[in-house]
């Protein structure tokens, strides 16, 4: 499984060609927090959603919320055995992007950012 470090995740996402950036915990936790750009596809309704939703050549970079969650790679695992040749995981998630001090959305509503 490939990761990616928050650097060259921002950098991406700055560019011209961002990646998808796919948050996948539930909707709930996806309406108190997410990052910029981000879309929310529960990592339980990615085997359903995935062939819909993004295209096979998409490069797709999935988060959680930590380190010490379990939910990004067991989806990025998932996006693999669905053949998505490019799959990232952003092991610090939600947390080490706000240790860092960017930017954070805090309501799928109204675009808050915190």
């Amino acid at each position: 499984m490939r990761t990616i470090s928050i650097e060259a995740l921002v950098a991406w996402l700055e560019s011209s060609e961002p990646p998808r950036l796919i948050d996948v915990l539930g909707r709930e936790h996806f309406q108190l927090v997410h990052l910029p750009g981000a879309e929310n596809i529960p990592r339980a309704e990615l085997p359903q959603r995935a062939r819909q939703e993004i295209g096979l050549d998409e490069p797709v970079v999935v988060y959680c919320s930590d380190r010490d969650c379990s939910e990004s790679p067991r989806a990025a695992a998932i996006l693999e055995e669905l053949g998505y040749p490019e799959v990232f995981h952003f092991e610090g998630g939600i947390a080490e992007w706000r240790r860092r001090g960017l930017p954070v959305l805090r309501s799928a509503r109204d675009g808050e950012r915190s």
